[in-house]
Protein backbone atom coordinates (compact mmCIF):
# COMPACT_ATOMS: atom_id res chain seq x y z
CA UNK A 1 0.00 0.00 0.00
CA UNK A 2 2.81 2.40 0.73
CA UNK A 3 4.09 1.93 -2.82
CA UNK A 4 0.70 2.90 -4.22
CA UNK A 5 0.63 5.99 -2.00
CA UNK A 6 4.06 7.10 -3.09
CA UNK A 7 3.38 6.37 -6.75
CA UNK A 8 0.09 8.30 -6.65
CA UNK A 9 1.82 11.26 -4.99
CA UNK A 10 4.67 11.15 -7.51
CA UNK A 11 2.38 10.93 -10.54
CA UNK A 12 0.13 13.69 -9.19
CA UNK A 13 3.18 15.89 -8.60
CA UNK A 14 4.37 15.30 -12.16
CA UNK A 15 0.90 16.04 -13.49
CA UNK A 16 0.81 19.32 -11.57
CA UNK A 17 4.20 20.35 -12.95
CA UNK A 18 3.11 19.45 -16.49
CA UNK A 19 -0.16 21.32 -16.02
CA UNK A 20 1.66 24.39 -14.77
CA UNK A 21 3.90 24.33 -17.83
CA UNK A 22 0.95 23.97 -20.20
CA UNK A 23 -0.94 26.76 -18.44
CA UNK A 24 2.06 29.10 -18.66
CA UNK A 25 2.33 28.26 -22.38
CA UNK A 26 -1.37 29.02 -22.94
CA UNK A 27 -1.15 32.30 -21.01
CA UNK A 28 1.92 33.31 -23.04
CA UNK A 29 0.05 32.54 -26.27
CA UNK A 30 -3.09 34.34 -25.10
CA UNK A 31 -1.20 37.50 -24.19
CA UNK A 32 0.67 37.50 -27.51
CA UNK A 33 -2.43 36.72 -29.55
CA UNK A 34 -4.70 39.29 -27.88
CA UNK A 35 -2.28 42.08 -26.97
CA UNK A 36 0.89 41.52 -28.97
CA UNK A 37 2.21 39.51 -31.88
CA UNK A 38 -0.70 37.73 -33.60
CA UNK A 39 1.73 35.62 -35.63
CA UNK A 40 2.46 33.45 -32.57
CA UNK A 41 0.96 29.97 -33.01
CA UNK A 42 0.34 27.18 -30.55
CA UNK A 43 2.44 24.18 -31.54
CA UNK A 44 0.99 20.68 -31.84
CA UNK A 45 -2.53 21.93 -32.43
CA UNK A 46 -3.79 21.42 -35.97
CA UNK A 47 -6.50 23.67 -37.30
CA UNK A 48 -9.40 21.56 -38.55
CA UNK A 49 -13.16 21.97 -38.71
CA UNK A 50 -13.42 20.98 -35.02
CA UNK A 51 -10.04 21.98 -33.58
CA UNK A 52 -8.65 25.51 -33.48
CA UNK A 53 -6.56 26.40 -30.45
CA UNK A 54 -5.96 29.97 -31.58
CA UNK A 55 -9.68 30.69 -31.88
CA UNK A 56 -10.42 29.23 -28.44
CA UNK A 57 -7.45 30.78 -26.65
CA UNK A 58 -8.08 34.27 -28.03
CA UNK A 59 -11.88 34.30 -27.91
CA UNK A 60 -13.95 36.60 -25.73
CA UNK A 61 -14.51 33.62 -23.42
CA UNK A 62 -10.80 33.09 -22.81
CA UNK A 63 -10.71 35.70 -20.04
CA UNK A 64 -12.45 36.03 -16.69
CA UNK A 65 -12.44 39.62 -15.42
CA UNK A 66 -9.47 40.40 -17.68
CA UNK A 67 -7.42 37.40 -16.54
CA UNK A 68 -6.71 34.59 -19.01
CA UNK A 69 -8.57 31.44 -18.00
CA UNK A 70 -5.36 29.41 -18.24
CA UNK A 71 -3.78 31.71 -15.65
CA UNK A 72 -6.27 30.38 -13.09
CA UNK A 73 -4.76 26.93 -13.49
CA UNK A 74 -1.28 28.01 -12.40
CA UNK A 75 -2.05 28.76 -8.72
CA UNK A 76 -4.43 25.79 -8.58
CA UNK A 77 -1.73 23.37 -9.71
CA UNK A 78 0.90 24.93 -7.47
CA UNK A 79 -1.40 24.66 -4.43
CA UNK A 80 -2.15 21.01 -5.23
CA UNK A 81 1.60 20.41 -5.68
CA UNK A 82 2.20 21.98 -2.26
CA UNK A 83 -0.52 19.80 -0.72
CA UNK A 84 1.12 16.74 -2.26
CA UNK A 85 4.48 17.82 -0.87
CA UNK A 86 3.17 18.22 2.67
CA UNK A 87 0.84 15.22 2.38
CA UNK A 88 3.17 12.87 4.25
CA UNK A 89 3.22 15.08 7.33
CA UNK A 90 -0.33 16.41 7.11
CA UNK A 91 -2.57 13.87 5.39
CA UNK A 92 -5.57 16.20 5.47
CA UNK A 93 -3.91 18.10 2.65
CA UNK A 94 -4.92 15.24 0.38
CA UNK A 95 -8.57 15.96 1.17
CA UNK A 96 -8.11 19.56 0.12
CA UNK A 97 -6.40 18.38 -3.06
CA UNK A 98 -9.44 16.19 -3.77
CA UNK A 99 -11.77 19.16 -3.32
CA UNK A 100 -9.65 21.36 -5.57
CA UNK A 101 -9.66 18.55 -8.13
CA UNK A 102 -13.44 18.33 -8.10
CA UNK A 103 -13.71 22.10 -8.56
CA UNK A 104 -11.18 21.98 -11.42
CA UNK A 105 -13.14 19.16 -13.11
CA UNK A 106 -16.38 21.15 -12.82
CA UNK A 107 -14.69 24.25 -14.26
CA UNK A 108 -13.23 22.13 -17.08
CA UNK A 109 -16.69 20.85 -17.90
CA UNK A 110 -18.00 24.39 -18.13
CA UNK A 111 -15.06 25.45 -20.33
CA UNK A 112 -15.62 22.44 -22.60
CA UNK A 113 -19.29 23.37 -22.92
CA UNK A 114 -18.40 26.98 -23.80
CA UNK A 115 -15.81 25.79 -26.34
CA UNK A 116 -18.23 23.50 -28.11
CA UNK A 117 -21.39 25.60 -28.00
CA UNK A 118 -20.25 29.22 -28.01
CA UNK A 119 -16.91 29.17 -29.85
CA UNK A 120 -17.49 26.12 -32.03
CA UNK A 121 -13.97 24.73 -31.73
CA UNK A 122 -11.97 22.56 -29.37
CA UNK A 123 -8.47 23.33 -28.12
CA UNK A 124 -6.16 20.33 -27.80
CA UNK A 125 -4.01 22.15 -25.24
CA UNK A 126 -7.11 22.87 -23.19
CA UNK A 127 -8.13 19.21 -23.41
CA UNK A 128 -4.73 18.31 -21.97
CA UNK A 129 -5.44 20.57 -19.01
CA UNK A 130 -8.90 19.00 -18.60
CA UNK A 131 -7.24 15.57 -18.40
CA UNK A 132 -4.78 16.86 -15.80
CA UNK A 133 -7.67 18.34 -13.83
CA UNK A 134 -9.44 14.97 -13.94
CA UNK A 135 -6.29 13.27 -12.66
CA UNK A 136 -6.35 15.25 -9.39
CA UNK A 137 -9.35 13.54 -7.74
CA UNK A 138 -8.55 10.19 -9.39
CA UNK A 139 -4.97 10.10 -8.12
CA UNK A 140 -6.10 11.40 -4.76
CA UNK A 141 -8.48 8.45 -4.44
CA UNK A 142 -5.61 6.09 -5.29
CA UNK A 143 -3.90 7.27 -2.13
CA UNK A 144 -5.67 5.12 0.46
CA UNK A 145 -4.88 4.92 4.12
CA UNK A 146 -5.13 7.22 7.09
CA UNK A 147 -5.62 10.31 4.96
CA UNK A 148 -8.67 8.70 3.40
CA UNK A 149 -10.40 8.08 6.70
CA UNK A 150 -9.66 11.58 8.01
CA UNK A 151 -10.88 13.33 4.87
CA UNK A 152 -14.30 11.75 4.94
CA UNK A 153 -14.85 11.69 8.70
CA UNK A 154 -17.98 13.31 10.07
CA UNK A 155 -16.88 16.41 12.02
CA UNK A 156 -19.79 16.10 14.44
CA UNK A 157 -19.93 13.94 17.57
CA UNK A 158 -20.17 10.22 16.94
Amino acid sequence: MERIRRLAAFVLGLAMLAGTGIAVYLVWHHENEVYGDTAVDLGNCPQTETVNCEAVNSSEYSEVLGVPVAALAIPTYLVVLGLVAIGRRKPRGWGHAFGLGLAAVAFSGWLYYVSVTKIGFLCLWCLRLYAINASIPVLRRLRPGAAHSRCWRNPGPT
